[in-house]
């Protein structure tokens, strides 16, 4: 569902509430502080599921600006962003609470990311265990989209994203055939494209075509019934398309 820009936009947002974060421990502490305060930044960025295409610029942006904000934090706050050992390793739950245990008790521990469903709710018992916050999950769909107290999103729910789409595609470029594309298998999609059945049902609207196959994020879907559903699909002639998909090799 991305785009080039929206990437970037998104890479410039970690760093904001970053900045907000370390001025409000300053806040509490005193302008002056006596003892001062550490927060340990874990970037769960990386993932091995998701191309470096996605997740690299997202990291060059995060560091870039936290090397030029270091100059500006408040007195008695201290900054330590620590990066997985290993970028084919990817970063786990086990390494993160590792780390963590490790802390003294003026120590604050605060994460970037992680990148996608199955990975949050992967660190979610971690998170949890040591009260810990993971600000700006990415997350593909809306399913993990609730209050969790550990948990601070700063992007726009995928839910709420694909509305606009809808309602640009329909007030805007005024499609009279629009068709939508989703896999089967990969935690999200399904529930999307119930979502945008039931929205265009309310308006009098329905989708001209539908393609889905069954997948996943390691493999692909077989050669054949791919084929297949595609052609049925471009039988349809759409005027655009929903795509609503994980960058994977059917994508």
């Amino acid at each position: 569902m991305g785009t080039p820009q929206h990437v970037s936009v998104m890479a410039m947002l970690p760093p904001l509430w970053l900045m907000c974060v370390l001025w409000g421990f300053a806040t509490a502490t005193g302008e002056d502080c006596k003892d001062n305060v550490t927060v340990h930044v874990y970037n769960l960025l990386y993932s091995k599921k998701i191309p470096p295409s996605i997740y690299v610029p997202l990291i060059a942006g995060f560091n870039a600006s936290v090397h030029a904000g270091r100059k500006k934090l408040p007195a008695g706050v201290n900054l330590n962003v620590l990066h997985p050992p290993s970028l084919e390793l990817g970063v786990t739950p086990e390494w993160l609470s590792g780390n963590v245990k490790r802390l003294n008790e003026r120590d604050i521990p605060i994460v970037v990311g992680p990148v996608g469903d199955l990975p949050l709710l992967a660190f979610l018992p971690v998170l949890n265990e040591h009260n810990a916050v993971a600000f700006s999950p990415f997350t593909g769909s809306s399913t993990t989209r609730v209050w969790n107290k550990n948990l601070y999103f700063i992007t726009a729910s995928p839910t709420a994203e694909l509305l606009a789409l809808l309602r640009y595609a329909v007030t805007q470029l005024r499609l009279e055939r629009l068709g939508f594309m989703y896999l089967q298998g990969v935690s999200f999609g399904d529930e999307e494209y119930r979502l945008t059945v039931n929205a265009l049902s309310n308006i009098g609207r329905e989708l001209c075509g539908l393609f889905t196959v069954k997948s996943s994020i390691a493999g692909a879907a077989p050669d054949a019934e791919f084929n297949a559903a595609w052609e049925q699909f471009a039988e349809t002639r759409p005027q655009g398309v929903i795509v609503f998909a994980p960058s994977i090799k059917d994508v």
